[in-house]
């Protein structure tokens, strides 16, 4: 199959179940895959355990594709950062958000992985943070299966 028209999987990661769909890359891309899969929870220290554990069910019947996942709210904290004219580079916005989460999560948010979007010019700043562990989880368990996140 040309890799133009090779197989999209979107997966939705939540607390108790997974969402696949599946797409093909066509000029007229309609779903040609629907499925929910759900699991039991995992346990409190890290919640998004079950949910990567489920993730070679959701890959099973894809050959290759193309994968994006989306990440549950759970597994999400998110800080607005107001607009600021000392802040004039990405390092310095990335060390703003650090210092937010920070104040706000504690010590825990050091093992956070933060990425920020602008919203308009000279606009507030959203930042996002995720846990490492929960990024190097799905690499690694996409990457037994040859696909990049």
């Amino acid at each position: 199959m040309s890799p133009l028209f090779r197989e999209r999987l979107r997966i939705g990661l939540g607390t108790n179940w997974l969402t696949v769909a599946g797409y093909r890359r066509s000029p007229r891309s309609k779903p040609i895959r629907r499925e929910v899969i759900p699991f039991e929870p995992a346990s409190a220290t890290a919640p998004w355990q079950a949910a990567v554990d489920a993730l070679p069910t959701a890959l099973a019947k894809a050959g290759k594709a193309e994968v994006t996942v989306v990440l549950s709210n759970h597994f999400v904290r998110y800080a607005l950062l107001p607009w600021s004219a000392a802040l004039g580079s990405e390092e310095a916005w990335l060390a703003y958000a650090q210092h937010r989460f920070a104040a706000v999560h504690g010590a825990q948010a050091a093992q956070w992985t933060l990425r920020i979007a602008p919203t308009a010019w000279r606009g507030a700043r959203v930042a996002c943070a995720t846990e490492s562990a929960l990024l190097e989880a799905l690499r690694a368990r996409l990457g037994e299966r040859n696909v990049r996140l």
